[in-house]
C-alpha cells in the first residue's frame, strides 16, 4: 500500500486510532495509519532519521544498532545500518526531501541535506579566518 506498513503493524496502529476494519487501499486511511505509526516511532526514537530507519528496518533493529555503535553522527548511522534495503530507503527519502525544498520551498539544496540531519552548518566548512590572518598561510 501507500505506506508499506506491515499488516500487523497496520492493525495495531489502527486499533488505537479506533479504526475498524481498515482499508489499507483507501489511500486517506493508509495515510493516516501511516502517519500515526511514524509519530510514534518518532516519540520512541527520539530524532527523525532513527523513526524513519525503525520505519523500515523495526524500532528494535535500530536500537541493537545504536548499542553497537554510539553516538555516530545521523549520516554516518545511516550508512552504519546493517541492512542495505534501509540504507538504500534512507537515502531515497534524503534525495526526495532535498529536491522537494527544492521545488516547492526554492531552498538551497545543501541547506536541505543538512537540515535533514539536524546539521546546521556544515561540519567541513572550514573556519573564518582570524582578521587579519591568511588561511593557507596561518604562521
Amino acid at each position: 500500500g501507500l505506506s508499506q506498513l506491515m499488516p500487523s503493524t497496520a492493525a495495531s496502529v489502527a486499533q488505537r486510532l479506533k479504526i475498524v476494519d481498515p482499508d489499507l487501499q483507501d489511500p486517506a486511511t493508509n495515510l493516516a495509519i501511516g502517519v500515526r505509526h511514524l509519530a510514534n516511532l518518532l516519540g520512541s526514537a527520539g530524532s527523525m532519521t532513527k523513526a524513519l530507519l525503525a520505519y523500515n528496518a523495526g524500532l528494535s533493529r535500530v536500537r541493537q544498532w545504536e548499542r553497537a555503535r554510539p553516538g555516530l553522527p545521523a549520516d554516518l548511522f545511516i550508512e552504519s545500518a546493517a541492512i542495505a534495503e534501509t540504507r538504500d530507503y534512507l537515502r531515497k527519502i534524503l534525495v526526495s526531501s532535498v529536491m522537494y525544498a527544492f521545488l516547492y520551498r526554492d531552498a538551497d539544496p545543501r541547506d536541505a541535506a543538512l537540515s535533514f540531519f539536524s546539521i546546521s552548518k556544515g561540519p567541513l566548512e572550514p573556519a573564518p579566518a582570524a582578521p587579519g590572518r591568511d588561511r593557507m598561510n596561518p604562521r
